[in-house]
């Protein structure tokens, strides 16, 4: 499918399917993962059909600034910005661009009545990739960049994905949010150095908690545990995790267990009891509870969903 094609076909998704969309529009999310750690702030698909760009019943026309990454991507029509100099920026669709942290700016008006796009607020928490992301989208130029092929197509796949609204839908929508940031990035500076003076974080202590948290999911770990092996009170170990992870020890210690009881019911054919054991509950039992409480689907369905060993 080409350029064109592709943003026709997502333009008549969102035409045909207004419903499906405006009820996307309502959720605000939040994508957290250990290898991607990042926070929306809010996504939206926007139409306009009177030349103007509206939220709330309010025209955005006026100079601000953002404390997170705002990005705009045009899907239909053509949108105008200024920086605060009054230099003048144009964004055909196709094209997207990307507004870092403060960054001072203004719509202004279309050069089409009728206008798709999606806005995205991002902010990045400080972990290695965060790190990275913000980094490079902090870098970015004020200027209308074109989405490569797989960011479109990334689009692409969530348009469809928002109207088929088949089961474990958000699992799905979230993986190709986490897809579609990614890809802005490489679209930002395609040649941006992955080093590790940009990924080191802060604080060493946080990083070597996370370190031992994963190399011992099996483990019963206990406070106890903790303060032996780190030296500090429980409450000095929380306050460094929830700095550059948002979450406890312990918040951690069960996001980690979810992520790896998430691996094996997709990657392995062990029993929901072999796995339980692997990662520290007690039975499978306690595991599809807190499993549940994560994923909002008990860990057998999850695999049936999800798994890619033949069986």
């Amino acid at each position: 499918m080409d350029k064109r094609q592709c943003l026709a076909e997502i333009s008549t998704l969102f035409s045909e399917n207004s419903a499906a969309f405006k009820q996307f529009n309502s959720k605000n999310r939040t994508l957290s993962r250990p290898e991607f750690d990042a926070q929306t702030i809010w996504l939206r698909f926007c139409q306009s059909k009177d030349g103007h760009y509206v939220r709330n019943g309010h025209y955005l026309v006026d100079c601000h600034k953002h404390s997170s990454h705002e990005i705009f991507f045009s899907l239909c029509g053509e949108l105008g910005y200024t920086d605060e100099n009054g230099t003048e920026l144009y964004v055909p669709q196709g094209s997207f661009c990307l507004f870092p942290a403060g960054f001072l700016h203004r719509q202004f008006h279309y050069r089409q009545s009728v206008h798709l796009g999606i806005a995205l607020d991002i902010q990045f928490h400080d972990t290695p990739e965060g790190a990275y992301l913000s980094r490079c989208f902090q870098s970015a130029p004020f200027s209308s960049l074109p989405m490569s092929e797989q960011l479109l197509s990334t689009i692409h796949r969530l348009s469809c994905e928002i109207v088929d609204q088949r089961p474990c839908v958000d699992v799905v929508i979230n993986n190709l949010l986490s897809l579609l940031i990614v890809e802005v990035s490489r679209s930002i500076n395609p040649h941006f150095e992955y080093t590790k003076s940009v990924v080191t974080l802060k604080d060493p202590r946080a990083e070597e908690l996370a370190s031992f948290i994963c190399s011992n999911l099996s483990a019963h770990l206990t406070q106890v545990d903790f303060e032996t092996k780190f030296g500090m009170s429980i409450k000095q170990l929380n306050r460094i995790m929830v700095k550059y992870y948002d979450m406890s020890v312990f918040a951690f210690l069960r996001k980690e267990r979810i992520r790896q009881v998430r691996n094996m019911l997709t990657k392995t054919n062990l029993s929901l009891k072999e796995i339980a054991l692997s990662v520290g509950y007690s039975d499978e039992f306690t595991m599809s509870k807190a499993f549940k409480q994560f994923e909002g689907m008990p860990p057998g369905r999850y695999r049936t969903s999800y798994h890619l060993i033949d069986t």
